[in-house]
């Protein structure tokens, strides 16, 4: 592989570091609570996954996508081409943010009573 697609692929995931850690560190801690609250914890871990292959391979991709296609066509193609993957990695991200939403929020019974009442 070209090092200079290396190289701007590691510059651009750098920045992403501290989020990366902070995924790893969840998905962690879940698998530790996984026996407590086994559908929480499962949610919390593969939406986390999903951020962190997003995060990491979807920032690698973006970096590649132009020197890859540079070549190949105009920029009118790979501005198309960009655009299309920005929108299947924001469906994917939502997707993502659905479940954590899920896992936070969907798991309320509706026996405890309101604090409020």
């Amino acid at each position: 592989m070209d090092p200079q697609i290396l190289l701007a692929s590691g510059v651009t995931v750098l920045p992403r570091i501290p989020w990366i850690l902070v995924a790893i560190i969840g998905i962690i801690v879940a698998a530790t609570r996984l026996q407590q609250h086994p559908q929480v914890a499962q949610l919390v871990i593969i939406a986390l996954c999903i951020e962190l292959a997003l995060n990491v391979f979807g920032t690698i991709l973006s970096v590649m996508l132009p020197f890859l296609v540079r070549d190949r066509g105009s920029t009118t193609e790979l501005g198309m081409l960009m655009g299309g993957f920005g929108l299947c990695t924001s469906f994917i991200g939502a997707l993502a943010l659905a479940l954590m939403l899920w896992a936070a929020l969907g798991w309320r019974n509706s026996n405890h009573k309101n604090l409020t009442s």
